[in-house]
């Protein structure tokens, strides 16, 4: 699948493609697939001139939406921050990591992170079960897709070290879950995300107005034994920078 496009600068330009062309995550709630590589499944963009790129997809009445990272960003090292996996709409809805490849013969090398609420395992095709704090590793060529996924309710991605000998790029997040976990709302919470030499110390941010619940952030340690502050108040220490709670 190629196309060429002419477009405007200044002007929103939308591009529509058919999910059933791009997309390997087809969601089946009560038949969840195992983690597996998608051969040539990732969408690759080139332009004449710089331009930004905004990715929405729209399934039923929950929308996604994110800036898509250009590759000149794309890095060897990752942490994924996703969510809990939940049945806010009756059905399991699980975290995911995506990992694409821009070159051919990439070597993937994972941690797998989880949290406190569930002890389940990445489960992939080939029979491999890969609990949190447990490694392993996957080749993947130019346009390849790597989609981990959540195996039961509760369980999170989130802290899951993924490294590599060639640059890749990653998304992570869910297509609808409840913040926090006993509300009835569904939230969609989708990212390219920025690899580990892109982290910092200091970062400032504001509760978003006219929301009736407080504020959530969640912080991930590249390093073992990392303090985490809040206005010079010690919040805690993060023991294990690399596949833990």
């Amino acid at each position: 699948y190629s196309r060429t496009y002419d477009i405007l600068p200044n002007v929103p330009n939308l591009i529509r493609i058919e999910s059933e062309t791009i997309e390997p995550t087809k969601l089946d709630v009560f038949d969840i697939q195992n983690s597996k590589v998608y051969e040539d499944m990732a969408v690759h963009i080139e332009s004449e001139f710089p331009i930004v790129v905004y990715v929405f997809l729209k399934r039923y009445n929950v929308p996604e939406w994110y800036f898509a990272i250009p590759s000149y960003i794309a890095s060897n090292k990752y942490m994924s921050m996703s969510y809990y996996s939940s049945n806010v709409t009756g059905a399991l809805i699980t975290c995911q990591t995506l990992v694409v490849a821009p070159y051919d013969s990439t070597n993937i090398e994972l941690n797998a992170g989880g949290g406190k609420l569930a002890e389940e395992f990445i489960k992939f095709d080939d029979n491999r079960n890969i609990g949190t704090g447990q490694s392993t590793t996957q080749k993947m060529n130019e346009g390849d897709v790597l989609v981990l996924r959540g195996s039961g309710s509760l369980q999170d991605l989130s802290g899951t070290l993924i490294k590599s000998d060639k640059p890749i790029l990653i998304t992570s997040g869910m297509s609808e879950t409840a913040i926090p976990l006993n509300s009835p709302s569904q939230s969609v919470i989708t990212e390219m995300e920025f690899p580990t030499d892109a982290f910092g110390k200091h970062f400032f941010f504001t509760p978003l107005i006219n929301k009736d619940s407080v504020s959530y952030f969640r912080a991930f340690a590249s390093e073992d034994n990392t303090n985490v502050y809040r206005n010079g108040e010690l919040m805690g220490n993060i023991k294990k920078g690399v596949g833990a709670d």
